[in-house]
């Protein structure tokens, strides 16, 4: 490792725990205050407001005063009883009492009792004197603690996501960067070592006028040597004429070889311009990435609650499927556009495609959160769809243009790592936001985000970049004949289209709804579907860590077993709702498909190369991919729609239990099929 990169990698070790202690510091500061500050003024509070309910119920026994009505005879006392119930669940005993014997009441009469719990106020009736009792439930303060603090660690864990991007990116592409890259090659020239020394392309600010400096010097140093290796070779076919120039000659070789020894200079200098460092174009684009990936992501937990909430217009359109147009939507524009926007991000430059995916994805969220209706919502949802697909294909190609063979498979690491970064935070973020804020809002702050993202890929990506030729995009023609291959159509339409349709459909879809039919808010939707991601991130090294050893232990390829079983336990997953588990049972489901999808991704990518073989020879790598991405996005797009169909016809349970029978059955026939897939040699594993 060059000095430099070491530098930075120390850099980046000390800032990213600087930056998690700090974080972490202050939220469990905070918690521990707002605890404090819940004990102490809650139960109070609970208390004022169980007095304002009073003077409702006050208000009604003046009514029955005033027209003479025997208070006992008073009409709607138990409806108005279950609506402020309903209303106020920290509420949970009310009760007019006569004579300390309650004529009309609700709850649970034991919280009454509790000392401190409970306030009284007299009713002037026709009758005797009667008293309005109402109690709090005892456990309320202690359950709104529980939610804050779920909400706390849920911002603990991504502002710790986000600490480890920021120091990232200080450290990979702002002006630490800069820092480490001059220490580095300071101390490779105190060492000798020019040839480890930076160019100037590698730092921005004082940085790089210093890093300039130093490569000027190192460059006039290989210049002068250069001049003296030509001078030896021009007087050395008169060496032997002269012997006083033999000995010169000998002198300076001798010089020359002991300099050479010492210092490893480079063999000429080398321009400065147009030379980029490719660790410095990645470093650049993550943050710009990762900000766009989670502007998308806040919506993710209340988009389907917010387009239920829109007005639909003169067509009759079943609530179900409306709630599941704007996802679908979304899903099918990125499928559709995206096999042709590699070509096009390379012909305008990949700086250019992002930030036109980057204005056009804050346009379309900032227009969002005035949608009046869910036609306006749609359009923008396929707007956002499109900028969206438009900046992935633009930052996949950065690595791709900026990484060799050697190095592809770090780079699509990173970027993979990018995504499921964004998706850890985005869900849970966008919960809170719209639970504190409003679906409005958070749309509103989503714009920003992405906004914020272009101006950052503006002011770091290069603009002038080394891009290379890709190859001819797959025509129809191309897409028909991988299809005709029936092991390939096979594995698209057991394995591909079910994992997405699965995902999509639970997770952003039926999981959103069942969770606010259950009475949760947003928030509680977003901390579920984060569940997803984590079990993705932790458990997508483990498996591929597991296949390789069997591959290298066994000799066979696990690929196919690890495919079924992911489906089997993702189709398990959803036959547990069938059980009466309450909201645990969403929460499970999640998180085993979390792990289900971590079983399975990466050995479901390999297998493309295993099952086309020979159709890659004919059609080429890339057309067979691509193939296999449309057809997997399209069931991204699938997902909703046949989601919101089972919703509207059976309900909640019986739509999970639906999709996660038919994955169940595609999982065990696609391991009949491919059990057999168990040749020797391995196939490459493509993000």
């Amino acid at each position: 490792m060059s000095a430099y990169h070491a530098t930075l990698r120390g850099y980046r070790l000390a800032a990213l725990g600087v930056v998690i202690l700090a974080v972490s510091a202050s939220i469990l500061a905070v918690a521990a205050l707002a605890y404090s500050a819940f004990e102490r003024e809650l139960r109070p509070e609970a208390l004022r407001k169980a007095e304002t309910i009073g003077h409702v119920v006050d208000a009604l026994a003046d009514k029955a005063m005033r027209y003479q009505l025997p208070l006992a005879k008073l009409p709607g006392v138990e409806e108005l009883f279950t609506s402020l119930e309903k209303q106020n669940p920290e509420i949970t005993w009310m009760a007019i009492l006569v004579d300390d014997k309650p004529i009309f009441s609700r709850g649970q009469e034991a919280h009454a009792k509790l000392t401190g719990n409970r306030v009284e106020l007299p009713l002037i009736t026709m009758d005797d004197p009667a008293v309005l009792e109402i109690a709090v439930d005892p456990a309320w303060v202690a359950h709104i603690f529980r939610e804050m603090a779920l909400d706390m660690a849920v911002i603990l864990l991504v502002s710790l996501v986000i600490s480890m991007e920021l120091a990232i990116y200080l450290t990979g592409a702002g002006d630490f960067r800069g820092v480490a890259v001059l220490q580095g090659s300071l101390r490779s020239a105190a060492a000798g070592n020019f040839r480890a020394v930076a160019t100037s392309s590698a730092a921005r600010g004082e940085a790089r006028a210093l890093l300039a400096t130093l490569a000027s010097a190192v460059d006039a140093l290989a210049a002068r040597r250069a001049q003296l290796a030509e001078a030896i070779a021009r007087r050395w076919p008169k060496r032997h004429a002269d012997p006083q120039v033999r000995e010169t000659l000998r002198a300076t070789l001798a010089r020359l070889r002991a300099a050479t020894r010492e210092y490893a200079l480079p063999s000429a200098p080398v321009p400065d311009a147009g030379r980029v460092d490719a660790s410095n174009v990645l470093g650049a684009m993550r943050a710009p990435f990762f900000l766009f990936l989670f502007s998308e992501d806040l919506s993710r937990s209340f988009l389907p609650l917010f387009a239920g909430s829109l007005p639909v217009g003169p067509i009759a359109i079943p609530v179900h499927l409306v709630v599941s147009l704007p996802i679908s939507l979304f899903m099918l524009i990125v499928a559709l556009s995206q096999p042709t926007l590699g070509t096009w991000s390379e012909r305008v430059g990949r700086r250019r495609a992002f930030l036109a995916g980057g204005i056009t994805g804050a346009a379309a969220h900032l227009a969002s959160a005035a949608a009046g209706s869910l036609m306006e919502l749609l359009v923008l949802r396929a707007i956002a769809g499109f900028a969206w697909a438009v900046a992935f294909v633009a930052a996949q190609g950065f690595v791709i243009d900026h990484t060799d063979r050697n190095t592809r498979t770090r780079g699509l690491a990173t970027f993979v790592g990018i995504i499921m970064a964004a998706s850890i935070c985005g869900p849970p973020m966008g919960g809170l936001l719209a639970d504190g804020l409003g679906p409005r809002w958070t749309f509103l702050i989503a714009g920003l985000l992405a906004a914020g993202a272009t101006l950052l890929a503006w002011r770091d990506l290069p603009r002038a970049l080394f891009v290379k030729h890709a190859p001819k995009p797959a025509t129809v023609r191309d897409y028909a004949r991988a299809l005709a291959n029936p092991r390939f159509a096979a594995l698209l339409a057991l394995a591909a289209i079910p994992a997405k349709v699965i995902v999509i459909a639970y997770c952003f879809y039926l999981v959103p709804l069942y969770v606010n039919e259950s009475g949760y808010n947003a928030a509680m939707a977003g901390r579920i579907i984060m569940l997803y991601s984590l079990m993705m991130v932790l458990g997508v090294p483990i498996t591929t860590e597991v296949v390789e050893r069997i591959q290298r232990v066994r000799h066979t390829r696990p690929h196919a077993i690890f495919v079924a079983g992911g489906l089997v336990v993702s189709g398990l997953a959803g036959l547990l709702m069938l059980m009466p588990l309450g909201l645990w049972g969403a929460t499970v489901l999640v998180f085993l498909l979390g792990i289900a999808q971590a079983m399975s991704i990466a050995p479901q990518s390999a297998m493309v190369a295993d099952v086309s073989a020979a159709d890659m020879g004919r059609l080429g790598e890339s057309a067979i991919y691509g193939v296999y991405r449309l057809i997997e996005r399209l069931g991204n797009a699938m997902g909703p729609v046949i989601a919101a169909f089972l919703l509207q016809v059976s309900g909640f349970h019986a739509a999970f239990a639906a999709i996660g029978a038919s994955v169940l059955v595609c999982g065990v026939a696609f391991y009949a099929m491919f059990r057999n897939e168990t040749g020797t040699k391995p196939a490459e594993v493509r993000a």
